[in-house]
């Protein structure tokens, strides 16, 4: 017995009505998402410094860094761990840090991404910019870590559906809105210096430790060696076992986090700082086994 073909097969009417069908369902989904991206974003952005005015941009050289090295004078100690209770709650230091934030939004940023400068470019007018981005770095990390304090890990603060301290929130430099992830990734990484990474926090303690100064442009070189050196000279992040192996900070390995570390240049570059003599060998010559050592992304609070 034949099958009728029309009880087999939808006609063109049927699936000219799926297809549209499928493709309101498709659009409606794609229209969802967009709107909670939106949403997500709309209501969990934190700006500093909105107020801009174009016809007179602030000069990188003139910024005045006083204020944030006050601040982090009085609430960092030497090991770069951070009063950060003491801090919460003095309601003086806070709008002093808010108004050091809305300071380095005046500077002018031009048409390249570089922060506007009274003269030619530069070694010293690298020194300038290196300065500004790491303070403003680490002023903007630590003013998130305070809007959201007692907490016990910034990666409580890390949300793919939520707030995300990385991405939400900005500083407003020369009209445009930087997340520390652009600081880090576009800001700092346009130097090429590895060394660059060694300044800047997290708020963990297992990153590099936040100097209890501010950087200024005439210490650039020097605290770059220093803080580069301080990271990589700690048993805690580079070490070498009985076995032969090599213990790195999870910071340092370059397969986890390989598109920032094409962009700053291989921390490899910076063995002349290791002091050690079997370590730098080993790190050099490629051959060693490498084991990762785990991040402790527990707070940098001094208790």
């Amino acid at each position: 017995m034949s099958r009728n073909p029309d009880m087999t097969q939808p006609s063109p009417t049927q699936f000219g009505k799926a297809l549209r069908i499928g493709v309101i369902v498709l659009g409606s989904v794609v229209v969802s998402i967009a709107g909670f991206l939106f949403l997500r974003q709309a209501l969990n952005t934190r700006v500093f410094g909105l107020e801009w005015d174009s016809r007179h941009p602030g000069f990188v050289e003139d910024v005045d860094h006083s204020r944030w090295d006050r601040l982090l004078k009085k609430y960092v100690d030497d090991q770069g761990l951070v009063r950060y209770r003491a801090w919460h709650s003095n309601e003086v230091d806070r709008a002093a840090l808010h108004d050091y934030l809305e300071l380095l939004a005046i500077t002018g940023i031009d048409s390249d991404g570089h922060l506007v400068s009274r003269g030619d470019r530069n070694a010293s007018l690298t020194a300038h910019e290196i300065a500004y981005w790491v303070n403003a770095h680490n002023a903007l990390l630590i003013e998130g870590i305070l809007a959201v304090y007692p907490t016990d890990s910034i990666r409580q603060h890390v949300n793919p559906v939520g707030y995300d301290i990385q991405q939400h929130l900005k500083l407003m430099t020369g009209g445009r809105a930087f997340s520390l992830d652009d600081i880090i990734r576009t800001c700092l990484a346009s130097f090429h210096d590895p060394r660059v990474r060694f300044g800047i926090t997290n708020a963990s303690k297992s990153c590099p430790a936040l100097l209890n100064r501010a950087w200024t442009a005439s210490e650039v070189e020097k605290l770059l060696e220093q803080c580069a050196g301080e990271y990589l000279n700690s048993t805690s992040h580079v070490s070498l076992d009985s076995h032969g192996e090599l213990h790195l900070a999870k910071m340092l390995d370059e397969d986890y986090d390989g598109e920032y570390w094409s962009a700053m240049g291989s921390w490899r570059r910076l063995t002349r700082l290791i002091k050690d003599p079997l370590v730098r060998q080993r790190i050099e010559s490629g051959d060693a086994k490498i084991v990762s050592t785990p991040h402790d992304w527990s707070l940098n609070d001094k208790r």
